[in-house]
C-alpha cells in the first residue's frame, strides 16, 4: 500500500519541527495481532505511522491505526481529511508509562 506514504506526507502532524521527508511505504506485521500494517516514518523525530485498511467495497469500515514515537516527540497525530480544520484528527501523547489517545475535530 502506497497509502501510508501519501497520508505521512501530507496529513502527519507532530509536536516537533517536521523537517524530514517519509521514508518509503514498508509493511510492518506486528507480532501479536499478526495484522499487516503500511508503514512509513516522517519527521526528524522519527515517529512511525502505520495503517491497515480492510479490503472492503462499502463504507463505513474500520481502519487500524498506529503511531510509534518517542516521548521526546512530546505528541504525534494524524489528520484523515488532509488537514486540521474540518476533519477528524487522531492523537496521542506519552503520560508517564502510558499513552493517552483522542481524536477531535478541529473547527
Amino acid at each position: 500500500m502506497g497509502l501510508l506514504q501519501i497520508a505521512a506526507a501530507f496529513l502527519a502532524l507532530t509536536g516537533t519541527a517536521f523537517a524530514a521527508p517519509a521514508t518509503p511505504s514498508a509493511q510492518y506485521c506486528d507480532p501479536d495481532s499478526t495484522v499487516c500494517y503500511s508503514s512509513s516514518t516522517v519527521g526528524i523525530a522519527a515517529i512511525s505511522y502505520r495503517l491497515a485498511i480492510p479490503n472492503v467495497t462499502a463504507s463505513p469500515f474500520d481502519i487500524l491505526l498506529q503511531i510509534v514515537a518517542p516521548k521526546t516527540a512530546q505528541w504525534a497525530g494524524i489528520a484523515f481529511g488532509g488537514h486540521m480544520i474540518n476533519n477528524t484528527i487522531a492523537i496521542a501523547w506519552a503520560n508517564g508509562n502510558t499513552s493517552v489517545i483522542s481524536s477531535r475535530w478541529a473547527r
